[in-house]
């Protein structure tokens, strides 16, 4: 069984209006910035800061209480996933309403207290995400519809396109048009989302089966099902360094992607939706193991070691999770 240590600076039985809550996994750095950005464009709302560390097992824990005494810190011995690292977060926190906040990104003045007003004056509403920028102010995706093979497919040969170019000019005014706007939506991406206690007590807290990947559709679904509303707002942004946790571990990140997605896919349409799945990335996956093995007997002709490379053996675990899965 996995083992937590709360360290608790500074706290108070009451409850406050925000409870800020960041799972961290080896971003010092980034985290350092994310909370300094809290600290200084806060300054009308009582709020707390719970951060989750995931045995980032170098330092972070130490470093951050000792820049910033007045928040708590949960310090895993284990990587419990993104998921059930938020879980952990709400449950120890105090506030009337929850903002779940990437360690990869930074508030800009006016952000956090723009959605607390904006959920706080709209009871009708659960959930609320912001727009989400790059650095340079590029947008990214904030917001979408329902996940299911249509969807999916779409984004892959069109959606997609448009975020990864957001600095062409018209995928910049196709992004702008479509995130300036003020719209209740499908669901709201996991980089930043503010909940209303209430709703999350009528729901459920995130499914732990999500390490990482999907989690943010599925929360929004539930809080949706549970009648209330899931709202996306252009009056905000937040600075998201996307991929920072990805780029950690790429090839892990992408086995839990798809670990992600065939469950949601299961837990959403069933043995007929998963079977589906299951046999689009079968087709996919056996294409680029030939490719993989076609690459091989190439080096080998002209000199080279042919020895299996690292995509390849990662070719070989996906195929492995999609015949074992269930």
């Amino acid at each position: 069984m996995h083992q937590s240590k709360v360290t608790q600076i500074k706290s108070s039985s009451t409850m406050t209006d925000l409870s800020i809550i960041i799972v961290n996994y080896k971003c010092l750095d980034y985290l350092r910035k994310c909370i300094r950005s809290i600290i200084d464009t806060i300054n009308q709302i009582r709020y707390e800061i719970v951060v989750v560390d995931n045995q980032s097992a170098d330092g972070t824990p130490e470093a951050i209480c000792k820049e910033f005494p007045g928040l708590r810190m949960i310090e895993n011995t284990q990587n419990l996933g993104f998921a059930k690292g938020n879980n952990q977060g709400v449950l120890a926190s105090k506030g009337k309403f929850i903002l779940l906040l990437n360690n990869d990104t930074e508030a800009l003045p006016g952000s956090i207290e723009t959605l607390f007003k904006i959920i706080s004056q709209s009871p009708e509403v659960g959930l609320l995400g912001c727009r989400l920028i790059h650095p340079d102010l590029t947008i990214q995706q904030s917001f979408g519809r329902m996940l299911n093979p249509v969807i999916q497919f779409g984004q892959k040969l069109f959606t997609n396109k448009i975020y990864e170019n957001s600095a062409n000019p018209i995928a910049k005014f196709l992004l702008t048009k479509w995130h300036s706007v003020e719209r209740d939506v499908d669901w709201v991406r996991g980089a930043c989302m503010m909940i209303r206690r209430e709703a999350l007590d009528q729901t459920c807290l995130m499914d732990e089966h999500f390490f990482m990947f999907f989690e943010d559709v599925d929360i929004s679904t539930q809080i949706r099902n549970a009648g209330w509303k899931v709202r996306f707002t252009p009056k905000a942004s937040i600075i998201h360094h996307e991929g920072v946790s990805v780029s950690e571990n790429f090839f892990k990140s992408a086995l839990e992607y798809r670990r992600s997605q065939l469950y949601f896919y299961e837990k959403y349409y069933g043995r007929l939706g998963l079977a589906g799945l299951k046999i689009f990335l079968l087709c996919k996956y056996f294409k680029n193991l030939f490719i993989s093995w076609f690459v091989r007997k190439i080096s080998l002709i002209f000199g080279g070691g042919g020895e299996e490379n690292d995509l390849a053996k990662f070719n070989r675990e996906i195929l492995n999770l999609i015949r074992n899965y269930r």
